[in-house]
């Protein structure tokens, strides 16, 4: 009897029918198991060349007429092993290299940190040191002030204090319309800059009469502990007047002994005063106190006058600072000229 040959079921129509198709994480482990035979493939077909290189070469020692063939190839062997050799030392060498960089790097930085560390740790040492000191000093100030006792003073808070005195040259003569300024201040220790100084000054002024004579009144106030008188002229700088002090004395000490307060001063550059005067007798027009206004006291005022005429043809301001000389014939102004500026000594 003949064999009978098995027959294939028939497949159900409908969706049965349909082919099977593989889920992705199917797909997914035949991709990752194809190339891990590949590279396993590859590898054992690389082993397996050198090898064969390997038994060719030694076989071709071997044999006599191909002795030449066989040193070369052991030649080239040794040559990729010494080259593999070198390329893992150098490879060593730089690892090291950056090993040593690397732990010098953090030896700097942690020897920066700490050299951070100490300077800002003297820093507030320092501050908390002088931080000390002031206390130290605020505290001893308000013991002293607290310990001693109250200054004696001969006037009740409102009396009227006078000032009085005579302004004279050095050869005695007396010196009128000089400004006299009764200076008044505090004297008193500053914490901050840690020495006396003086603040809330006040000035009150009066001017010699023709005998050189002056008086300045004031109420007193026990909180200014200090009296200096000022002698000067009032100097017009631009547009701001200022005081030229020529003398100054101080009165402190005659305070206490009661009033009048006396005081003679003396002049010792009466020809200051002298060529000051000069110069405000020169404004009279309109022009020149235009000009006074302005520019304010000239360093020097020069005039020209001719022969046989009584009134002068020229007076000349000169401003050497601003580099300007303003001419005035009969006290209009005439011309103004400019110059290179040059302080004067």
């Amino acid at each position: 009897m003949k064999p009978r040959t098995p027959t294939r079921p028939a497949l159900p129509a409908g969706p049965l029918a349909a082919p099977l198709v593989a889920p992705p994480a199917a797909r997914l482990a035949t991709r990752h198991a194809a190339r891990l035979a590949t590279h396993r493939a590859v590898r054992l077909a690389t082993h397996r060349a050198v090898r064969l290189a390997t038994h060719r070469a030694v076989r071709l020692a071997a044999a006599p007429h191909d002795a030449r063939l066989a040193t070369t190839l052991t030649s080239r062997i040794a040559t990729c092993a010494r080259i593999a050799t070198l390329a893992r030392l150098a490879t060593l060498t730089r690892i090291a290299s950056l090993t040593r960089i690397a732990s010098l790097t953090r030896l700097a930085t942690c020897a920066r940190l700490a050299t951070c560390a100490r300077l800002a740790t003297c820093a507030r040492l320092a501050t908390l040191t002088r931080l000390a000191t002031l206390a130290c000093l605020a505290t001893l100030a308000a013991a002293a002030a607290a310990a001693a006792p109250a200054a004696a003073t001969p006037y009740d808070d409102g009396e009227r204090l006078q000032f009085t005195g005579v302004v004279t040259d050095v050869g005695g003569k007396p010196v009128p319309g000089i400004q006299v300024v009764l200076e008044l201040s505090r004297h008193a220790f500053s914490l901050r800059e840690l020495r006396r100084t003086e603040r809330d000054a006040r000035r009150i002024a009066a001017t010699t009469n023709a005998q050189g004579a002056y008086s300045i009144e004031w109420p007193w106030d026990d909180y200014f502990n200090r009296f200096q008188v000022l002698a000067g002229v009032v100097v017009r700088h631009g547009r701001e007047d200022r005081l030229e002090v020529l003398e100054r004395e101080d009165v402190t000490g005659r305070v206490p002994a009661g009033s009048p307060i006396v005081s003679a001063i003396v002049i010792h550059n009466r020809a200051f005063v002298d060529r000051w005067r000069e110069v405000m007798a020169s404004v009279q027009s309109a022009d020149q106190r235009q000009v006074y206004e302005e520019m304010g006291t000239p360093d020097d005022v020069k005039r020209v006058t001719y022969a046989g005429r009584r009134e002068e043809a020229e007076v000349s301001w000169w401003y050497f600072t601003a580099g300007k000389v303003y001419r005035f014939h009969a006290g209009r102004l005439d011309q103004v000229e400019r110059f290179d500026p040059v302080q004067r000594f």
